[in-house]
């Protein structure tokens, strides 16, 4: 929610014209971690391979670039 200001001013304001297809997926790392829940998966390895790994290359056909942010925000930065 933060960025949202920053990049509000970058798009179209116009909603009549068609909609562009989507490129580029930007992920929260973190988000994600949390999002998914560890079911029968013992370690970190694992999980990356069978629960958040799939997930990202279920949506790597759909966009033609994918960046995942693993980026802090410190409130004194």
């Amino acid at each position: 929610s933060d960025l949202h200001p920053c990049i509000e001013g970058l798009s179209p304001e116009d909603t009549t014209a068609e909609n562009p297809k989507a490129t580029c997926l930007v992920l929260d790392g973190a988000a994600l971690v949390h999002m998914f829940k560890p079911a029968g998966v013992k370690t970190f390895e694992e999980y990356g391979n069978k629960i958040f790994v799939p997930y990202i290359l279920n949506n790597s056909a759909k966009f033609d670039r994918i960046d995942i942010v693993w980026d802090r925000y410190p409130e004194e930065s």
